[in-house]
């Protein structure tokens, strides 16, 4: 599906968000910017426009009736919804008071979407909304039948590929609770996905046939088995990712609430944490917060706001974002990156945190947490964590409910140092009612804070 994007320029931040939630199968055009140096810019779009486009999207913003490039593409689309005799113009409202003073314009008589939350949560929550509503219509096109769009989907799942990375996810959304304390039967894995999931009808020996084949193909990183039993060794970045999504944005919503201007904040490695350092950079976009020194040794979360500095134009100068990256090791299953002996005490977090004065605020992972304390792995990233809790004047863990009722390797933490958790409400998990009674009644000093989805 081809979506063109009329925008006025002071939207196009947005429109760039937008279009970045957007599935991959939803190709889409932002002005010029597909055009190849020496295009007739005028002839091209309304070329896109006319003859490419499947649907032409128009963002209502107080710029938009003054804009004279935003109405020409509008009258180019407009032409072509009358040639086409079906709907093909579809407005997004950006600002309601710019809608109600349109007036007699041609678009008003129409159904609009209303987009006003700019944070990462709702700009995701409005792409989902907004490709719900063009596979409406495009459902409903003569041209486009049903059964027409049911034989494509049959076609891409009949790849074999793609079967077999479905097939991967969700074996590790079920054996993600089962760790080297507790490991799971082959078997028994192979009845809860059935179970679960209706899963696919396997044999014993057909499914463990099947496992070992995931494995070969790298689909199932971080999981240990010796044939009949298996167990998560370490939650791989590459389907965390993938994995209680919509709780770890929730979570990061809330956390970014916490921030303020001109603080100095501490960014733990992990899957939660990158929603949050998405959250950040999208604030920062719009101008949510000033003068923010964060630090991180998460390489996928500095991209992130690395991102934002070639947006924004932001030089060394600019005191709107200052990122700091701690030195060391990259772990190829976290993505973060830890000291190791040949890399000393200078370049760690500590020892960023405090030539910065300390953090106002520190956010941490965990891949654990009982009532006795808050877990993860033996390795070099218990240092990071434990280095963000002692130089932050608040701490603050964050971690989906899925990580209820694991123990890993090590303690790095324990309620009795006065942090505060974010985690998602989940009536299923009863390990997060639990471990919030015992905060309560033992832990003045700590709090539990559970965000509805």
């Amino acid at each position: 599906m081809q979506i063109f994007f009329a925008h006025s320029s002071d939207s196009k931040p947005l429109v760039r968000e937008i279009s970045r939630y957007l599935p991959a199968h939803v190709k889409t055009w932002i002005d010029d910017e597909r055009l190849a140096f020496g295009q007739n810019v005028q002839y091209s779009i309304r070329q896109v426009i006319q003859e490419e486009a499947d649907y032409v999207v128009v963002f209502i913003d107080r710029d938009f009736a003054s804009s004279v490039w935003v109405q020409e593409e509008l009258r180019w689309a407009l032409e072509n919804e009358e040639q086409l005799g079906r709907v093909f113009v579809l407005p997004i409202v950006l600002h309601e008071d710019a809608w109600d003073n349109l007036g007699k314009h041609p678009l008003v008589a129409r159904r609009f979407i209303l987009c006003d939350d700019r944070s990462a949560e709702g700009i995701r929550l409005f792409s989902q909304s907004l490709v719900a509503e063009l596979f409406g219509l495009l459902s409903g096109d003569l041209h486009k039948s049903r059964a027409n769009l049911e034989n494509e989907t049959l076609g891409l799942l009949s790849n074999a590929d793609q079967v077999e990375a479905e097939l991967a996810a969700q074996i590790r959304e079920v054996i993600f609770r089962y760790r080297k304390s507790n490991p799971i039967l082959v078997r028994d894995l192979n009845s809860l996905l059935l179970q679960q999931h209706s899963f696919s009808s396997f044999t014993d020996i057909e499914f463990r046939e099947f496992f070992n084949r995931l494995f070969a193909a790298g689909l199932l990183p971080g999981v240990v088995h010796d044939g009949l039993r298996a167990y998560v060794d370490e939650e791989h970045f590459s389907w965390k990712t993938s994995y209680q999504t919509d709780a770890k944005r929730a979570i990061a919503s809330h956390a970014a609430s916490m921030i303020r201007n001109n603080s100095i904040v501490a960014l733990d490695s992990g899957s939660t944490s990158l929603e949050l350092a998405r959250e950040i950079a999208q604030g920062m976009r719009v101008r949510r917060w000033d003068n923010l020194s964060l630090v991180t040794n998460s390489i996928p979360a500095a991209a992130e706001l690395t991102v934002v500095f070639n947006e924004l134009g932001l030089t060394e100068r600019d005191r709107r974002l200052e990122l700091h990256i701690v030195g060391g090791l990259v772990r190829p299953e976290t993505l973060a990156i830890v000291r190791t002996d040949i890399h000393g005490d200078e370049c760690g977090f500590a020892e960023t945190i405090q030539h910065l004065g300390g953090a106002d605020i520190g956010f941490i992972g965990a891949n654990g947490i009982t009532e006795s304390g808050l877990t993860t792995h033996t390795n070099a990233e218990t240092r990071n964590k434990q280095d963000i809790l002692r130089n932050s004047m608040k701490p603050v863990v964050l971690a989906d409910s899925s990580k209820f009722g694991i123990v890993e390797e090590t303690t790095f933490t324990t309620f009795d140092d006065c942090i505060t958790l974010i985690t998602d409400e989940n009536p299923l998990n009863p390990n997060v009612e639990r471990v919030r009674s015992v905060i309560e009644d033992q832990y003045a000093c700590s709090n539990i804070i559970a965000v509805s989805l």
